[in-house]
């Protein structure tokens, strides 16, 4: 296996969001805000606003993308790598992992590319 997953809170690929965690059988009800990313926006995408002071001149930062926690159970709405910390962002991509090893052969490896040049 072989995988590039996506880097934390580097872009938004737009996709309907996910529920990360808490109790599958809640009424959910999330607090929703926009995810805000900081980083270079070096595919130009939509919606980026170029910061005006020093270093940070080639930042842009994004807002588009909505996330929330549920107030009941803590659950997690939003994208893989939108989340509003590394901590949840590693938490949920050891649960990926986890998953992928259950369906991984016994002489089987994983790859995993996760670096920003």
């Amino acid at each position: 296996m072989v995988t590039s997953p996506p880097y934390w809170g580097l872009r938004d690929y737009g996709n309907k969001p996910q529920i990360w965690d808490g109790d599958r059988n809640c009424e959910h009800d999330f607090n929703e805000y926009n995810s805000k990313l900081l980083h270079e926006n070096r595919q130009n995408l939509n919606g980026g606003t170029l910061g005006n002071s020093g270093y940070r001149k080639n930042l842009h930062g994004f807002g588009n993308a909505k996330a929330g926690f549920c107030h009941k159970c803590g659950a997690w709405k939003g994208n893989f790598g939108l989340e509003p910390t590394v901590d949840l962002y590693i938490k949920h991509l050891c649960d990926i992992f986890d998953e992928a090893k259950e369906v991984l052969r016994d002489d089987g490896t994983c790859w995993v590319n996760i670096g920003d040049t």
